[in-house]
């Protein structure tokens, strides 16, 4: 099994950051990064119970690519996983992410769906459920590769190390996950 290290940058995160924290330690064992910018909430201390290794950088620092490449770059694991700070993973989130790697050996990252929280309105709840589902029409895994639609989140993904090293994250103001997943298939890279 690759070993994995999680990396979520968090901003006053609020109560939130501790499900997600207890629903990643419940995957079992992993290196855990929280990148805090700055928040005046209980996030930095939230990280530390959940035995997180804590990065702290100053707010103007943040950046969507540089901040995530700082965590890739402290990481460890083989795959380095990102999430938000409201994004709380489902149980056997990580063997998912695990598994769409065994598929190709030149799988670079894996992104899984969205899920609407309960109290999301239905009709943003069907929307990412739809959205999700085009990626995965059979309910199954789909390899994308060069030439087909580029789509990848950061909400819910995990890159090969060997593909972060060779791309790294842009230093945009945003979607950097799509501007990765970009160049990755032109790099034939799945």
């Amino acid at each position: 099994m690759k070993p994995v290290s999680v990396v979520i940058p968090v901003r006053d995160a609020g109560p939130l950051l501790e499900r997600v924290l207890q629903a990643v330690r419940a995957q079992g064992d992993l290196e855990l990064i929280v990148i805090d910018s700055g928040s005046r909430d209980r996030s930095r201390e939230l990280a530390r119970s959940a035995g997180a290794e804590l990065i702290e950088i100053a707010p103007e620092d943040f950046g969507h690519g540089r901040t995530r490449n700082l965590g890739a770059e402290r990481a460890s694991g083989e795959l380095i996983a990102f999430l938000t700070q409201d994004a709380v993973p489902a149980p056997a989130w990580l063997d998912a992410l695990r598994e769409a790697f065994e598929l190709d050996p030149r799988v670079g990252a894996a992104f899984g769906p969205h899920l609407p929280f309960d109290d999301t309105s239905p009709m943003i709840a069907r929307e990412l459920t739809e959205f999700f589902e085009g990626f995965a029409p059979n309910g199954r895994p789909a390899i994308h590769r060069r030439g087909d639609l580029t789509f990848l989140s950061n909400v819910n993904a995990a890159y090969a190390r060997a593909c972060w090293e060779e791309i790294r994250f842009p230093d945009v103001a945003y979607s950097e996950d799509q501007a990765f997943g970009q160049v990755m298939l032109e790099a034939d890279w799945a």
